[in-house]
């Protein structure tokens, strides 16, 4: 599930589409509602991105740490507000 989370670039998200769809097609249990979750997730990261990019000249902000780390967007939080509203209490595990 965190694999599928943080796959950003379309060969990353390629990688995880080959694993999840064949079983998916198949019945196992709880694999197609994580699956259905980590496709809302990247709809959500691309949405955010566009976002952000049409409000900044650069790429997408890197991840700071340190004193200005606490003035970068909630990113994380925002996610999980979304997902738990969208499908309810999940586990990431």
């Amino acid at each position: 599930m965190i694999g599928g989370i943080v796959a950003h670039k379309p060969k990353d998200r390629d990688l995880i589409r080959a694993w999840f769809e064949p079983i998916c097609e198949g019945s196992r249990g709880n694999v197609p509602p994580a699956y259905e979750t980590i496709k809302q997730v990247w709809v959500w990261l691309d949405a955010e991105e566009e976002k952000r990019n049409s409000q900044q000249s650069g790429p997408y902000p890197e991840f700071t740490t340190g004193p200005d780390s606490e003035q970068s967007a909630p990113w994380w939080e925002e996610l999980v507000a979304m997902l738990v509203a969208k499908f309810g209490r999940i586990n990431l595990a």
